[in-house]
């Protein structure tokens, strides 16, 4: 139920609504300029409208005997106004083709909407939002005089595709003991969908290159973000191999720490600012997670330009780890190689934040030579936003400016200019060492140098703050893999997500998204926000079924895990590698099992078995891998070359929409292929091969009810039933509430009240009929606003468990081992 945070104000108009004599009145803005001022002279359309309807209700995935209160809601939104602006009708107004309409060959549709109610009250107007979104359509009628405008919320906004990282938990850390940590929560999956649609439970979402205005497949662009809410897989980006990453014990498993506490940066805008987003955990001194990542096309990656890092750190000496940074010793916390053996960095330490980039860093401890930014002390408070950018190239020398909070320190020249450049196989990889609680984890880069554009050199590049807030409940759910989700609707996604733990996602009225898991929709049923009587309701109907019991759940769940160094590809055919003289071919291949590639370069075998030719290559056998065979084409025949330094350039990576890429550089004046001496096909790579199990089944049962009303099943199954399903005990919720019958209504309307939201539970009074007292949770509401008739609310609500039971001083609810039951 909205509140407006003023018990006097609150008091004033729960007075106001609930009377007789009430006035309310409808305020409908429409941002005609597209800048958020509406200050256009249409934009108060309030004073023409006759008649608004808001509709908006959660549509499930369960079946609707259940009367479970979830699901998902787009709201709509129609209002009708007439009248005349500078002399036009507003059916001329609002036709394209009226020359004098300033709306005169411009499309109509996109806008965004804000609806409002005011409620008059003795202490004055007072304002309920209840709709935000996008104009739809408009349809001008010229008999009526009318004009009819439609609008969505702003689901619309989530309708950009979205590619999933593809990831299965570790087999090999699984076996010993790691799983908890690898488990991604349902959260996780919904946030990383949100922030590429420019919402987002934190403050920030990445750069898009639709943001810097580069093309799709541009060497510009998101390289890494990482959002640590309830989940390490990169939203952009790609996880490494299995062997590289390492997991903590976590917290219900011995002497070990949560993958993730909820210390994250909340979105400004978000009016539950306490309700912070999860953040990965810090790990202090200890070395338990090492989180690895490749950039989203490691080819786009290169040394020369502009590269920006950054992340955001919680400082809040509350949780564990929170004031460590205060007496770190210098530490890395992430870094990016950017190639060449080229690495920068973000460090942290006694208090300070810097930036550092190391020239001939090879991984191994104390390789390179380090050059560092001047330092800022990292400032009291919750949170510290780290940015670094660095500015490297071979016609000048490298420096690097670094920003904390609102504090800038400008550009220093650190590093000497360019002039070496060694073969780097790692070029791409990033490395998140969370010793610090760190979140919003990002990366990117711009083809400039500072010696042109130095304008180029600003956060944004990197990071931008979501334009619309989120307020997400931490997920029920836990998934130990990723489907196949290539290309779907962000909605979809959420949708489906949201659906398998039976939670709820929608827009509220004031345009933040919500995600409600199911222990928030049960516990509002504590907290009646009214009560009515049938006074105030209409048509009130109750009609008790056996089909709502569901006594037992099955669940299918299914399997896939990440084994580490499996056969990731091998040719197929002798002529399917085959790579015209002095060119690089680039194969997609048809693969979708692989979570990365083994990042180093094909090595070249041999398939001849003398001696003279197994000494300088290894001999191909059926076990070789990450390696090949070379025959190049001459005299009219393919023949294996006898040339020591005869070798291809051939490597296998995942490039920005998740396909798996072989890219191989033939520098030779002869066409090559890649078969031995017989024909056969000779080319094997490794990775880590996301392996997919049999399904497999439980059941869950409450037994007195299968005794009582015999068995009755609900069959769970889809992408989002996992084998770690049940982890948080959902099952034994859900059987509590459909165990028995729950009695079904049908929608019931009563005097508007524009507090009302959905999931709210009003208490219902008829001692005579149908209860002293019962509880009705709404999960729809029509919501009609006329100028003639007023507001009337039509709810369809669920009737919930009898909430009088038991109560001493209660006529109905206090009779002894009747109504009175102790257990």
């Amino acid at each position: 139920m909205q509140s407006l945070g003023d018990s006097a104000k609150d008091a004033a108009a729960e007075e106001a609504i609930l009377s007789f004599e009430r006035r309310i009145r409808p305020s409908v803005l429409v941002d005609w300029d597209r800048n958020g001022s509406f200050t256009h002279s249409l934009s108060d359309l309030s004073g023409y409208v006759s008649n608004v309807v808001t509709d908006r209700a959660l549509k499930g995935s369960a079946p609707e005997d259940l009367m479970l209160i979830e699901g998902s809601a787009a709201a709509e939104l129609t209002f009708t106004f007439a009248g005349q602006h500078e002399g036009l009708p507003m059916t001329a107004v609002f036709s394209p083709y009226n020359g004098y309409s300033p709306f005169y060959l411009k499309e109509l549709v996109g806008y965004e909407v804000k609806y409002s109610l005011g409620v008059d009250t003795v202490l004055g107007t007072v304002w309920y939002p209840q709709f935000v979104g996008n104009i739809r359509t408009v349809t001008p009628n010229r008999a009526s005089g009318t004009v009819e405008i439609s609008a969505l919320d702003r689901v619309e906004k989530l309708r950009r595709p979205i590619t999933l990282t593809k990831w299965g938990i570790s087999e090999y850390w699984r076996t010993r003991g790691r799983t908890t940590a690898q488990l991604v929560t349902s959260t996780g999956v919904i946030d990383s969908c949100l922030r590429l649609s420019d919402v987002a439970a934190g403050k920030f979402r990445p750069t898009l290159r639709e943001d810097i205005e580069v093309p799709d497949g541009s060497v510009d662009g998101p390289g890494l973000f990482v959002t640590g809410n309830g989940s390490y897989l990169p939203t952009i980006g790609w996880l490494d191999n299995t062997n590289s990453v390492t997991y903590n014990f976590p917290h219900t498993e011995s002497n070990g720490v949560p993958m993730y506490r909820q210390n994250g940066q909340p979105h400004p805008d978000s009016p539950e600012p306490t309700n912070k987003p999860l953040a990965l955990s810090a790990m202090e001194n200890t070395d338990g997670s090492k989180l690895v990542y490749w950039v989203a096309d490691r080819n786009h990656t290169q040394v020369a330009g502009s590269h920006y890092l950054g992340a955001v750190l919680a400082t809040d000496g509350s949780f564990t780890g929170g004031s460590w940074h205060k007496t770190a010793p210098d530490t890395e916390v992430v870094r990016v190689r950017v190639g060449n053996l080229v690495v920068i960095k973000l460090m942290i330490g006694a208090g300070k934040f810097w930036g550092r980039v190391s020239y001939g860093d090879t991984e191994a401890p104390g390789t390179g030579t380090n050059y560092d930014s001047a330092k800022i002390t990292v400032p009291e408070g919750l949170h510290a936003e780290l940015f670094a950018a660095w500015d490297l190239g071979t016609d000048h020398p490298g420096r690097v400016m670094v920003r904390c909070n609102s504090t800038t320190l400008a550009w220093v020249d650190v590093s000497p200019t360019l002039t070496s450049f060694p073969d780097d196989q790692l070029r791409g990889v990033c490395i998140v060492r969370h010793h610090v609680a760190l979140s919003d984890i990002g990366y990117a880069y711009r083809n400039i140098s500072a010696s042109t554009a130095s304008s180029y050199f600003w956060e944004p590049q990197l990071r931008q703050q979501a334009k619309y807030a989120a307020v997400l409940d931490r997920g029920l759910n836990r998934f130990s893999f990723m489907p196949n989700k290539d290309g779907n609707d962000a909605w979809d996604i959420i949708t489906e997500v949201a659906a398998s733990e039976f939670g709820s996602v929608f827009w509220d009225e004031a345009g933040v998204f919500r995600f409600w898991n199911l222990d928030t929709v049960v516990g509002k049923r504590s907290t009646p926000v009214r009560t009515v009587t049938l006074d105030h309701l209409s048509e009130l109907q109750i009609t008790n079924s056996l089909d709502s019991v569901r006594n037992t759940f099955s669940a299918i769940v299914g399997r896939v895990q990440a084994i580490d160094r499996g056969e990731a590809y091998r040719a197929r055919t002798a002529d399917e590698f085959y790579i015209p003289p002095g060119t690089t071919r680039r194969i997609v291949l048809p693969v979708s099992n692989v979570q990365q590639f083994d990042p180093r370069r094909l090595t070249r075998f041999t398939s001849h078995n003398e001696p003279t030719w197994t000494g300088t290559w290894p001999l191909w056998t059926d076990s070789s891998q990450q390696g090949y065979v070379l025959q190049y084409f001459s005299g009219g025949t393919w023949k294996e070359p006898f040339i020591a330094n005869f070798t291809l350039d051939i490597s296998f990576h995942l490039d920005n929409q998740g396909n798996a890429v072989a890219e191989i550089f033939n520098p030779w004046s002869e066409a090559v292929r890649l078969c031995t001496e017989d024909g056969a096909p000779a080319l094997r790579v490794i990775g880590t091969l996301l392996q997919e199990g049999s399904e497999s089944s439980y059941v869950t049962t409450d037994r007195a009810s299968v005794l009582k009303y015999g068995a009755r099943n609900f069959e769970l199954n889809g992408d989002w039933i996992q084998e770690y399903y049940d982890a948080n005990g959902m099952l034994n919720k859900l059987l509590s509430r459909t165990k028995k019958p729950i009695p079904a209504t049908d929608a019931v309307q009563i005097a508007g009240d524009p507090r009302l939201q959905l999931g709210d539970c009003v208490e219902a009074m008829d001692s005579t009929g149908f209860g002293e007292k019962f509880l009705l949770q709404i999960y729809g509401i029509r919501r009609e606003f006329d100028i003639d008739t007023g507001l009337t609310d039509t709810l369809t609500v669920e009737l919930a468990e009898p909430s009088g039971r038991g109560i001493w001083d209660s006529e109905q609810y206090g009779r002894w081992d009747q109504t009175f039951i102790w257990s």
